[in-house]
């Protein structure tokens, strides 16, 4: 997690461990519910709510918080918020994966969720939210996590030929509405159509895309992509330019949309 001077995402990767047996209620019904927990969790604390463990005690009764828990997110959080980055410049983002784990690895489900925050009216409050049952056998199959990374390998690659050929379409299609880009320019790109405005600006002009996948890694219904990429520029002719390499980390994840970019980071490397 980096804070920019200028502007700021901060992503919380939260992973809760329940017992299905010691739960009353559906795996879905619970999973909602420990979802719901974090947000009100967060959105309080974000807000500076002083008597939130108490209206959060009263709010969710199902659930006890201890002392050390309460103390160190409000360490964590606070320590990660500057508040000299203006409201407009910044999100908050909560993602992460609920897993209800037994001793049988076949009843195990889990869930995936993304909150993101904005700052309205000197408040946090949440913008837009995701929640959906990942497949959890996706998770224990080593066959189906590598037809996941195959389809991401794909899908990686379609995605850097769509920013080479300035496809607007395809840029909408694989990049997530409020996706986030730490772009090489040393700023944010926001959204699908923030890529596409780069382009149109010529921003993004390039007259080849090289893209080399060294990591994969398939966390349910998430994957971390890593690896390097190697632009060629297109100069005021039309002809090859100069050569731009660096370093990239995409995140996917599959939504109601299917799989979409929802986070990437791109930073330029000089030669050895």
């Amino acid at each position: 997690m980096n804070v920019h001077a200028k502007k700021s995402v901060f992503v919380f990767i939260l992973i809760f461990f329940c017992s299905v047996f010691a739960a009353s209620g559906s795996n879905e019904e619970i999973a909602r519910f420990v979802r719901r927990f974090e947000t009100d969790w967060l959105t309080a604390i974000l807000n500076k709510d002083l008597r939130w463990p108490e209206r959060l005690g009263t709010a969710h009764s199902e659930v006890r918080l201890t002392l050390g828990s309460i103390e160190q997110r409000e360490k964590l959080t606070s320590g990660l918020l500057d508040p000299t980055i203006p409201d407009d410049a910044r999100k908050v983002r909560i993602t992460g994966t609920i897993s209800f784990l037994t001793s049988d690895p076949g009843r195990n489900r889990s869930f995936q969720f993304l909150d993101t925050f904005n700052r309205h009216d000197g408040k946090w409050e949440v913008i837009a939210s995701s929640f959906s049952p990942t497949d959890a056998a996706a998770e224990v199959s080593g066959e189906s996590k590598q037809q996941v990374e195959k389809e991401i390998r794909d899908l990686d690659a379609e995605a850097a030929k769509a920013v080479l050929d300035k496809n607007e379409v395809a840029i909408a299609r694989l990049f997530a509405e409020d996706s986030v880009t730490n772009n090489p320019r040393n700023s944010l790109t926001q959204g699908s159509s923030g890529v596409i405005e780069a382009a149109r600006a010529g921003l993004i002009n390039y007259y080849s895309f090289e893209r080399i996948i060294e990591s994969v890694q398939v966390l349910g219904n998430t994957v971390v992509i890593m690896g390097n990429e190697k632009v060629v520029m297109k100069d005021p002719g039309g002809r090859p330019g100069e050569i731009v390499k660096r370093r990239y980390t995409n995140v996917w994840m599959k939504t109601d949309k299917n799989w979409q970019i929802v986070a990437r980071h791109a930073s330029i490397i000089a030669d050895k």
